[in-house]
C-alpha cells in the first residue's frame, strides 16, 4: 500500500529535552491543545525492552478531524488547523547502548476524503437499547472497519522523499484506503527525526519540537491527522502513557511489537500521552475530575468562576456522561471513566471549557450548539460554503457551523448558543499557580500560561441523551467580546477566533 500523495506539505522541525532542568524560548501566540490527561506509567513492550524493535516498532494516536477545525484561510488556500509544537513523552530506562533520546521516525499522515462525522477505525460513541456501548464491556472496544475491508490497521511503506529510511514500514489505519474504491486519501504532510543527547539513563523526559519556519497546517473538514512516532534504535526508550482518561470509546492509541508482527490495543482509558499547540486561541473541554489517580494539573484549579468540584478534567475524553457513570470500564477501578466514585476528588458530573490565548489577555466567551450534522453522521463536505458562518474581516468564520442547513428548524443561530453567552464568560490571564498540562511550571516551554475557564456547569439531572437513541454531538469555540459586551470582537488585529472542537453527550 502507497501514500495517495508524497510530501506536499513537509516542514523542518527544532527539539528541546526537558527533564531535570528546562530551557524556554519566546513563543508567544502559542497555545496548549490538550490530548491526555498526564504521564501515569510506561510499560514493558511498550517502546522499549523486550518484545520490541528499535527503529522497526512504534505508536501511534489518532487526532478526529472535529478537532481539527481551524477557523482562518491559510496558505493553502482554505480553512485550516495550525499546529506550532507538539511534545512527545518517553522514559530512558536500562543499561544504554548510547545515552541520547533517539527518534528514527516522525510522522504526521492526513486522512481525507471520507467521512469524520462517521469515522470508520476509531469510531464515534454510539447507543445501543439506551445505553452508550462500552457502559457493559471490559474497557476494551473494538475498533471499526471500512465497508468491504478485511483488516483494521496495517503497514505501509513511506513514500520517496520523506527524508526517512526507505526501508521504514509504519502501521496506519485503515480509513477507507483498502479497498480503493472506498476513496480514503493518506498524506504524509511532515516526516522528521531527531537524536538528543542526555546525560543519563534513568529519567523520564518531554521533548518539544516545534516546526520551523511556520505552523504545520491542515485543510479542512479531514478525517484526522495519524501520529506516528518509530521506537529508539537504543531499545531502551519506553513511551510514556496516561492510564487515566476520561474516553467514552476506543483508545485512539495503537502499538506495534516483535518487530512488527503483534499490533498492540489498549483499554479506551489508556493513551499515549502528547499534546500540541496551535497559533490561534485553543479550546479545551473540561469535564469533572474524576482521574483515577486524582493527579491531573487542574483538578484543584481556581478559576473565580463557578466550580462545584474545586477543578477540572482535561483530555481528549470523546464525550461526556450526563450521569457521571457512562464512559466504557476503567479495568482499575471497574467504574465508568466519568465515575466519581472511589476517585480522589469525587463531585458531580459537570461541562465547560478551558481556552489558552497567549497574545491577548480580553475577555472571550463560547459559542457552542448541538451539530446536527455530527449526530446524525452527515459528511460536513456534503453542506458547501453554506455551512460556513463568515465573518469579517474576510478570511475568518464562526468556531460552529450553520447548523440549519442539516436541521432546518428551528433556524440558527440555535437557542443554546445565544442563551449560554453569558455562562461562557471567560478571560485568559497569566499568573495561575496551576503547571501547563505536561505538569511543569507555567512557562517551561516558553510558553506562557495565559488561561482561562469558563463555568463549570453542572449537568445532572438532565435529560438522558442515549434514550433518543444515538449520542449528540456538540461543536464548539470560542470568540472574543467588546470589552462594554456591546458585541463580538472579530478583527483579527485586536484578538482573534479559536479553533473548534466537538464532543458526544451520552450517558
Amino acid at each position: 500500500m502507497t501514500f495517495a500523495k508524497q510530501i506536499v506539505r513537509g516542514l523542518a522541525v527544532g527539539a528541546i529535552a526537558v527533564g531535570l532542568t528546562t530551557a524556554a524560548s519566546a513563543q508567544n501566540g502559542t497555545n496548549f491543545h490538550v490530548l491526555s490527561n498526564g504521564l501515569d506509567a510506561v510499560y514493558l513492550n511498550i517502546g522499549g525492552g523486550s518484545g520490541q524493535t528499535g527503529g522497526a516498532d512504534g505508536i501511534g494516536n489518532w487526532i478526529d478531524g472535529n478537532d481539527l477545525r481551524g477557523n482562518y484561510i491559510t496558505a493553502l488556500g482554505e480553512f485550516g488547523y495550525r499546529q506550532s509544537t507538539f511534545f512527545t513523552s518517553e522514559c530512558v530506562l536500562g543499561a544504554p547502548p548510547a545515552v541520547a533520546l533517539d527518534f528514527p521516525g516522525i510522522l504526521f499522515i492526513e486522512f481525507d476524503g471520507r467521512n469524520p462525522n462517521d469515522q470508520d477505525i476509531f469510531t464515534r460513541p454510539a447507543c445501543t437499547a439506551g445505553l452508550p456501548n462500552g457502559t457493559t464491556t471490559a474497557g476494551f472496544l473494538p475498533y471499526g472497519i471500512s465497508p468491504g475491508a478485511s483488516a483494521q490497521f496495517f503497514l505501509a511503506g513511506l513514500p520517496t522523499g520523506a527524508g526517512l529510511p526507505s526501508t521504514a514500514a509504519i502501521l496506519l489505519p485503515n480509513n477507507g484506503l483498502a479497498p480503493a474504491s472506498n476513496g480514503g486519501t493518506a498524506t504524509l504532510i511532515a516526516a522528521a527525526g531527531a537524536a538528543l543527547p542526555i546525560s543519563s539513563t534513568g529519567f523520564c523526559w518531554i521533548v518539544m519540537f516545534t516546526w520551523t519556519p511556520s505552523a504545520l497546517v491542515g485543510l479542512d473538514n479531514i478525517d484526522g491527522w495519524w501520529h506516528w512516532n518509530i521506537n529508539s534504535v537504543n531499545n531502551n526508550q519506553y513511551w510514556g502513557l496516561s492510564n487515566d482518561e476520561l474516553n467514552v470509546y476506543s483508545s485512539n492509541t495503537v502499538a506495534l511489537s516483535g518487530n512488527q508482527t503483534a499490533l498492540n490495543t489498549f483499554f479506551a482509558s489508556f493513551e499515549y500521552e502528547w499534546h500540541g499547540t496551535t497559533a490561534d486561541p485553543s479550546m479545551n473541554n473540561a469535564l469533572n475530575p474524576a482521574g483515577i489517580n486524582g493527579t491531573g494539573p487542574y483538578y484543584a484549579a481556581d478559576n473565580g468562576a463557578l466550580n462545584p468540584n474545586g477543578g477540572w478534567d482535561l483530555g481528549r475524553h470523546g464525550g461526556a456522561s450526563i450521569s457521571g457513570t457512562g464512559g466504557t470500564i476503567n479495568p482499575i477501578t471497574g467504574n465508568g471513566t466519568q465515575n466519581p466514585a472511589g476517585t480522589p476528588s469525587g463531585g458531580i458530573p459537570t461541562y465547560g471549557y478551558m481556552s489558552w490565548n497567549n497574545e491577548v489577555s480580553g475577555l472571550r466567551t463560547v459559542w457552542h450548539q448541538v451539530d446536527w450534522a455530527g449526530t446524525f453522521g452527515v459528511d460536513p463536505d456534503t453542506l458547501g460554503a453554506g455551512y460556513n458562518a463568515l465573518v469579517g474581516p474576510p478570511g475568518q468564520r464562526l468556531p460552529v457551523g450553520v447548523s440549519s442547513l442539516v436541521n432546518p428548524a428551528p433556524g440558527w443561530p440555535q437557542g443554546v448558543s445565544i442563551a449560554q453567552f453569558p455562562l461562557m464568560f471567560h478571560t485568559p490571564t497569566s499568573g495561575h499557580p496551576e503547571t501547563d498540562p505536561l505538569g511543569f511550571p507555567a512557562g517551561s516551554f516558553g510558553i506562557v500560561g495565559q488561561w482561562g475557564a469558563t463555568n463549570m456547569l453542572p449537568i445532572n439531572g438532565l435529560s438522558e441523551v442515549c434514550t433518543i437513541g444515538l449520542p449528540v454531538a456538540v461543536q464548539y469555540g470560542s470568540v472574543a467580546v467588546k470589552s462594554d459586551l456591546s458585541d463580538f470582537e472579530f478583527n483579527p488585529a485586536v484578538d482573534k477566533i479559536s479553533a473548534s472542537g466537538n464532543i458526544m453527550i451520552i450517558d
